[in-house]
């Protein structure tokens, strides 16, 4: 079951990362083991089960979403 964190966070051939991990959890259980390899792929990890308010979560994401545009089009949305 380990090995289904990795292709979780970097993709069937383990060489396609995810551009980002979206979650809920209290970081236990196989889960954790997914955001470790996120962590040391240095992928951004938004954990809902962190943030105190909902809107800051939606911001963080976001913001995330309008750089990522912005990396691949050169635009700003």
């Amino acid at each position: 079951l380990q090995a289904r964190n990795s292709h979780q966070v970097l993709g069937l051939d383990l060489k396609s990362p995810a551009d980002c991990i979206i979650c809920y959890t209290s970081k236990t259980g196989g889960t954790t083991q997914a955001l470790r390899i996120a962590e040391d792929c240095q992928i951004p990890i938004f954990n809902a089960y962190e943030y105190t308010n909902l809107n800051d979560f939606r911001r963080d994401i976001w913001n995330f979403y309008q750089q990522s545009l912005l990396k691949e089009t050169g635009r700003e949305y």
